[in-house]
């Protein structure tokens, strides 16, 4: 990342579970330019999980800008032509592109859990009509899944409503969980349509 970048008020996005040990998503802006950042601790990055997300073409996964220091490691991500927008009104489109991104991450070796999940990271690209995803090859992905997001839209619809109630009764629940009860839910749906 470029040394002129101002940080506009240490704006801070999220910071994970009141705790001080994550990283601190900020966007630096220059001009017309916004770079989404955070900063880990020299240790806490996945190497060969950072290689292959510089290295490989993988869609929907935005690329990160990669600086390292003596004692830490800043993964910058260009959010300039993204939109921070409710998935709410799109769900089936943004539930579908990141079941699809879920399927082929094991091709990286990457981990679904490593995904940032939170209203504050919804990066739609409205030319493309694409959303794009965020990863953070770090040791301790939780605090990047807000999941109760997930909750929040399955309440709004009937049938993922029942699929929501069902699912409470494990608490181990992950992203995937998620992904899968809307996929059945979407595939009930076509069959009664059809």
């Amino acid at each position: 990342m470029n040394q002129n970048w101002k940080n506009e008020e240490n704006q801070i996005i999220v910071k994970a579970d009141g705790n001080d040990r994550y990283p601190v998503g900020k966007i630096l802006r220059q001009g017309q330019s916004q770079i989404l950042e955070f900063i880990f601790a020299d240790g806490e990055i996945i190497e060969y999980q950072l290689k292959m997300m510089q290295y490989c073409e993988i869609k929907g996964l935005l690329k990160p800008l990669v600086q390292r220091q003596k004692q830490s490691i800043t993964l910058g991500f260009e959010i300039s032509w993204l939109q921070i927008r409710s998935a709410e009104i799109h769900l089936d489109q943004y539930m579908s592109q990141l079941q699809q991104l879920t399927a082929i991450l094991p091709q990286y070796m990457l981990a679904a859990e490593r995904l940032v999940i939170r209203p504050e990271y919804l990066l739609y690209h409205e030319a493309a009509g694409d959303w794009n995803f965020i990863y953070l090859p770090c040791r301790c992905p939780k605090s990047y899944q807000d999941l109760d997001l997930f909750c929040h839209w399955f309440r709004r619809r009937p049938g993922l409503f029942l699929q929501l109630e069902m699912m409470k009764e494990n608490p181990d629940l992950k992203v995937t969980d998620y992904i899968s009860a809307w996929y059945h839910h979407r595939q009930s749906r076509d069959w009664e349509i059809h």
